[in-house]
């Protein structure tokens, strides 16, 4: 089809009727700008514009897609404009199917690019972090406030604190973990100070790493002090690890849920808030005499917590319960507050406990006087 005869066409059948280019717009309806371009040749109409045309100027589709009227001497051409019209569209068509097809795989190769970056993000991401605490057996040295961070490169490694003897005793610090009946030492020190080990994934590495779990089953840590080596060793537990795949919704404010939580009941709870003589805002109090000590008794009704409180001279100490998990912990401080001893104990699991009986028997007698009803 030439688009500069068909524009030529119809802007001789406009003059030919008298018609101004508004005018002929307002018939159809269209733009006046739509004829001016079918005019120059830089469009063609659509084909039910066409029709419109076809009824406006009394011509035939053939006649307005051929740019002129049907003569004797044209007549082969106009048979052959169908086949023309057919070859125009179907060339169109095989562009236009070919730059679908084009699209269709950029489409989809970037989908399945897209997929395989998330599923490789997931695969290195998912799990890659975790921190674990590092805790010690019962006995007269301890350890707390140890741990260790695995993300996917690196190890961070803190030990903790020595409890159970004075620093200024200890001479040497050795970390290690067995293998093959051999020491193999992480860490090596004369100074039992906290400190920070990093470890990474690689030639020479400190922590071995199976199945994204470092292995903790043999690491110990030996104490020198005053002549004398004691072994601990060394328990891990797993606090956190990114397993989550979506975030967490924020939490609501302490007040709000400390208001929503209903406070835990057993015989024992009931027995302390009945017999503790004061009670204000959930929190009860007594003052009791038990073998020559005043001890200052508080049960926190939301917390479900027994506070103990004592003065022996210079030394302060404390002595909580919890009572719906069974466990708590002891601590003594010196009057400059600073913390000189400390334990902890579980009545469910007796690995965790570092407390002497001397220290449970004043939780059990303390709890024995309040259920007798006594002061």
């Amino acid at each position: 089809m030439n688009q500069e005869k068909i524009g030529n066409f119809i802007k001789k059948l406009r003059i030919d009727n008298n018609m101004s280019q508004k005018a002929l717009a307002d018939k159809i309806p269209i733009n006046r700008e739509a004829i001016s371009k079918w005019e120059c040749g830089r469009t063609i109409p659509d084909s039910s514009t066409i029709l419109r045309l076809c009824e406006i100027f009394n011509v035939s589709a053939d006649e307005i897609m051929y740019g002129e009227y049907k003569k004797k001497d044209n007549k082969t051409e106009f048979d052959n404009l169908s086949l023309i019209i057919y070859d125009e569209r179907n060339t169109i068509y095989k562009k236009f199917n070919k730059t679908s097809k084009f699209f269709l795989v950029t489409f989809i190769l970037l989908i399945i690019s897209i997929f395989t970056f998330l599923l490789y993000y997931f695969f290195n991401s998912y799990d890659s972090v975790k921190i674990y605490t590092i805790e010690s057996g019962q006995g007269d040295i301890f350890l707390t406030d140890g741990i260790i961070t695995l993300t996917g490169e690196n190890i961070y490694f803190k030990l903790g604190n020595f409890n159970g003897i004075d620093e200024d005793d200890i001479s040497k610090v050795v970390v290690y973990y067995e293998k093959d009946n051999t020491k193999k030492i992480v860490y090596e020190s004369t100074s039992p100070k906290d400190f920070l080990i990093r470890d990474y994934y690689g030639y020479n590495e400190y922590f071995k790493i199976k199945n994204k779990d470092v292995d903790f089953d043999s690491l110990y840590v030996d104490v020198y002090y005053n002549n004398e080596v004691e072994t601990i060793k060394l328990m891990m537990k797993e606090e956190y690890s990114n397993k989550r795949l979506y975030f967490r919704k924020k939490e609501q404010s302490v007040v709000k849920k400390a208001k929503e939580i209903k406070p835990f009941d057993n015989e024992l709870t009931k027995t302390i808030k009945e017999n503790l003589k004061n009670e204000e805002n959930g929190i009860y109090y007594q003052s009791m005499k038990l073998d020559d000590n005043l001890y200052d008794v508080y049960y926190v009704d939301d917390t479900s917590t027994l506070l103990i409180l004592w003065q022996k001279g210079e030394y302060s100490y404390s002595l909580d319960y919890d009572s719906k998990y069974e466990s708590g912990s002891y601590k003594k401080n010196d009057s400059n507050l600073t913390n000189m001893d400390e334990c902890y104990y579980d009545k469910n699991d007796q690995s965790k406990t570092t407390c002497d009986k001397s220290i449970l028997n004043i939780l059990d007698s303390i709890i024995k006087e309040i259920t007798k009803g006594r002061s």
